[in-house]
């Protein structure tokens, strides 16, 4: 026997032996790729020995309209929605992977640092879609020592504040899918996501069965990752500013600075300092006036 014949019947008694074993872990439900990194093998090779062809990947395009909705999405919230969030919101029509190779090119126009070339403002198609994804979050505020807890619902497209309570005590589920009824009640809509992050109040029964009720899926951001709620994160601290210039005694002061606060937020602010339309013009369907005698009501710090 030659040196060439005995390399060839090692070479067969080792794929001989590959094979045997093949067929006891596929009896085992073990998959063709998974014994290939397990035995150090080859997928290609392995292919071969058990005389299949290798599928080359068929590719799959992205739907052009789902791309320049994921697109606008990002650039519309300034890259504070992750992939997962996006793909939430597309109702999973896109995986979050995809998303985030699309949005890639466009990251760099996050970046604040690197000059870019001005631009003229516009309003993104999605600002003028209610009820698409609404988030809730609440934050603390202590006058002389006292805690309270101030809840807000907001429309993420629109950035309008749906609305805002203040509880004496942390708020419980009860208190948080009643405040979200109230909401219903009182706008007559629902949203098809409410966003939130992983505070217990957002995971108990009475919340999950209100929105499961209502056909609202809940998303719940990542651990430790507040920049998910951006958005929300950003009004409430604009509001805690407002309420510590007026420095409320008391829970009626602070009720009232609130007030003051946040229509500040969904009124004065987008028409001085944007200059665009209000938030509010997408829900109640027409553009609030802002009357010149308001701003002298408002309480100023001295």
């Amino acid at each position: 026997m030659t040196k060439r014949e005995k390399k060839k019947l090692i070479k067969n008694n080792k794929r001989n032996l590959y094979l045997a074993a093949w067929e006891t872990e596929k009896n085992r439900g073990m998959s063709l790729s998974a014994f290939c990194r397990t035995y150090g093998l080859s997928r290609k090779t392995f292919y071969r020995w058990l005389g299949k062809e290798i599928k080359a990947k068929t590719i799959n395009r992205v739907n052009p309209i789902l791309k320049a909705k994921a697109i606008e999405i990002y650039l519309r919230y300034k890259g504070t929605w992750c992939a997962e969030t996006i793909s939430m919101t597309l109702k999973g029509m896109l995986s979050a992977s995809t998303i985030r190779k699309l949005v890639a090119p466009y990251k760099q126009m996050m970046n604040f640092k690197i000059p870019q070339t001005k631009h003229e403002t516009y309003i993104l198609g999605t600002a003028a879609v209610p009820n698409e994804v609404w988030s809730v979050d609440w934050t603390e505020y202590k006058i002389r020592g006292k805690k309270f807890f101030i809840l807000f619902f907001m429309d993420e497209a629109s950035r309008f504040y749906l609305g805002w309570y203040i509880f004496t005590a942390t708020p419980t589920g009860e208190d948080v899918a009643f405040c979200l009824k109230d909401i219903f009640v009182r706008y007559e809509s629902r949203p098809l996501i409410i966003k939130s992050d992983r505070a217990k109040v957002f995971s108990c029964a009475q919340w999950i069965t209100l929105l499961q009720e209502n056909d609202i899926e809940p998303y719940r951001i990542r651990p430790h990752c507040p920049q998910d709620q951006g958005v929300i994160e950003r009004g409430m601290r604009e509001v805690k500013t407002w309420v510590r210039a007026n420095a409320p005694k008391n829970l009626i002061e602070l009720d009232i600075c609130l007030n003051e606060g946040m229509f500040m937020l969904n009124f004065l602010k987008p028409k001085i300092v944007l200059n665009g339309d209000v938030p509010a013009a997408v829900y109640f369907n027409k553009t609030a006036k802002i009357i010149s005698h308001i701003s002298e009501d408002l309480c100023l710090a001295k």
